[in-house]
């Protein structure tokens, strides 16, 4: 410390810019000091910083003046530092004529009354709480509009009617971190996907069941005498909320990370629910809406099938763009994500594509992602929680089943999918998930156990499931032909196609406990690779835990649209299903 004061009462003339600090004499005794090199390079940094410093100084005379331009002192918000709501907004009518002074502003604003003359719910996204507090506030001022202000509105949105805005205004909400009432905010604004039209239980029910149904009729209730057409709203609803109502979706800011900008579009994009998207018929809410007077909200996408959602990008003026490359940034990072999921979207980021790139990225995988499996089985996920919910049935329970499903058409050779915890006797367990295709065998099936890929290594082979005690642990056969398929990784289209047999209510047996005990012993092991691959390992092979879901096929609708929707070879129509293929090479 004594000497970097000395350092800097140095009685040293001033250094000229682009001599070093005086501060790096302190370490010229010592060129080996590691803070030495740091300096050193904290230096070469001064250009790029300097120039930065003088870019802002440059740009920010032209947003001062978009900001404070034309507004008086006493006209501009107070306690700013304050953030958020507890900003205090001014609300003159002076304030309210931003809709048509701010340029970004009024094309929100244009493209919400569009959206609302089209019967589409609208919600607006912006990464921080105080632009959605200054878009409320300039909203809200506008209600203290008089004949002039008006002329004034309508000039600079031509074809603008005043009760457009004003109905506008009446059903607009805002949602950020510090909403108190989120929830009803969100009901009121998608309720068929937060809701759902159909009660959970009956009006005689109790206990649980009983309050299910009042917070469904409370609900809709609160939609149909408020309703909410737009939201909003920063990235607290960006993910793991239903917002499937909307039919717009407006990017007020480009966020710098492509990834929430792909989880704001999921919000909307995955309207997965066949009661809602094929139903019309939906008696308990229109009784409901009858009561209270009203009519049934209606659902968009009812009168307008096959009609994807849109997402709008409002992006920087090209006055900044040039300065500050927002879009250039955003389209490299939504390169380098396309690259590494192997998307293919092109060969890098040369100068000459860069130059006339259109950023679109998140419209292309609007269209892409509405038949990805992952994201059709988060809503088969979500409506299967529901009925579980409503049912009582807690999804936890599911952790540990301990049972063998196999629905009406599937067989001993039909394809499954496994899940359980399998180690050694004693040892720790681990969870294991697997797709088997089993072969069988005068009768008898035999599943494949694979190291990494089928046919790899010598102690691939066939495991038989007969169930006798001279068969226990099994010794791997490889006289049986087999295939890429009949074993491989657990994945999102296997996944996908029993969430869709499933949804239609099969009936499904489980298979009695005292004769899956031992053939489950002898074939455990195949969902557990590559571990327990010695006939050691598989006599003291420990299971629990385990769930089998043995269906006629796994993908009853293939989509040429997502490569990862392999159709499944289903229940061969020939006994001895194995011999049916060609055998692969050893």
């Amino acid at each position: 410390m004594a000497s970097l004061s000395a350092a800097y009462a140095s009685d040293r003339p001033a250094a000229d810019p682009d001599d070093p600090p005086p501060q790096l004499g302190l370490f010229e005794a010592d060129a080996d000091n590691p803070r030495r090199e740091e300096l050193d390079r904290i230096w070469t940094l001064r250009e790029a910083v300097l120039a930065d410093f003088e870019t802002l100084l440059d740009v920010t005379p032209g947003l001062a003046d978009i900001v404070f331009g034309k507004f008086a002192l006493r006209e501009w918000p107070r306690r700013f530092i304050a953030g958020g709501d507890a900003i205090d907004w001014p609300t003159s009518a002076t304030w309210g004529r931003r809709l048509v002074t701010d340029a970004k502003l009024r094309q929100l604003v244009a493209r919400l009354v569009a959206a609302r003359r089209l019967g589409q719910k609208v919600v607006v996204f912006s990464q921080f709480s105080d632009t959605i507090a200054y878009l409320q506030s300039v909203l809200a001022a506008c209600r203290q509009f008089s004949r002039d202000d008006w002329k004034v509105v309508r000039l600079g949105l031509p074809g603008l009617h005043d009760e457009e805005l004003t109905a506008l205004l009446e059903v607009t909400a805002t949602v950020t971190g510090a909403t108190e009432d989120r929830d009803e905010v969100v009901n009121a604004f998608a309720p068929y996907y937060r809701i759902g039209p159909v009660r959970p239980a009956s009006a005689d029910g109790n206990g649980e069941r009983r309050l299910l149904d009042d917070a469904w009729e409370a609900s809709w209730t609160g939609a149909i005498l408020r309703p909410i057409d737009v939201v909003l709203s920063t990235d607290v609803l960006a993910e793991g909320v239903n917002l499937q109502d909307a039919a717009l979706l407006i990017n007020y800011d480009v966020h710098w990370n492509p990834v929430r900008m792909i989880q704001r579009a999921g919000r909307i994009d995955r309207r997965l629910n066949p009661r809602i998207e094929h139903g019309r018929d939906f008696s308990d809410l229109a009784a409901l809406a009858a009561r209270l007077g009203r009519r049934v909200p209606p659902y968009y996408w009812h009168t307008h099938l096959g009609e994807p959602p849109v997402t709008v990008n409002m992006i920087l003026p090209d006055e900044l763009e040039q300065e500050l490359l927002l879009r250039e940034r955003i389209a490299t990072k939504t390169l380098a994500i396309d690259f590494i999921l192997g998307l293919e979207q092109g060969t890098g980021a040369e100068a000459d594509w860069m130059a006339s790139y259109t950023y679109q990225g998140i419209t292309s995988l609007n269209s892409f992602q509405r038949d990805r499996a992952i994201e059709q089985i988060g809503g088969h996920h979500e409506r299967l929680t529901r009925v579980l919910t409503t049912l009582g049935v807690r999804p936890a329970w599911a952790e540990n089943l301990n049972g063998w499903y196999r629905a009406r058409g599937a067989s001993d050779a039909s394809p499954l999918v496994g899940r359980a915890l399998v180690g050694r006797r004693g040892g720790e367990l681990e969870r294991f998930t697997r797709y088997l295709e089993p072969a069988q065998k005068d009768g008898v099936p035999h599943w494949f156990w694979a190291e990494k890929h089928p046919g790899e290594s010598m102690y691939d082979g066939w495991l038989v499931l007969d169930g006798r005690p001279e068969n226990f642990p099994p010794h791997p056969r490889r006289d049986l032909p087999f295939h890429d398929d009949v074993a491989t990784p657990l994945r999102a289209a296997h996944l996908l196609g029993a969430a869709e047999l499933l949804a239609a209510a099969p009936d499904i047996e489980v298979l009695p406990g005292k004769e899956i005990g031992r053939p489950l012993m002898q074939g455990a092991s195949a969902l557990s690779a590559p571990k327990l691959g010695t006939e050691e390992d598989r006599r003291q092979i420990a299971i629990r835990d385990f769930y089998l879901l043995q269906l006629p096929t796994f993908d009853p609708e293939p989509s040429s649209s997502d490569p990862e929707r392999r159709p499944s070879r289903g229940t061969p129509t020939n006994v001895d299903r194995a011999e049916s293929g060609a055998p692969h090479a050893d």
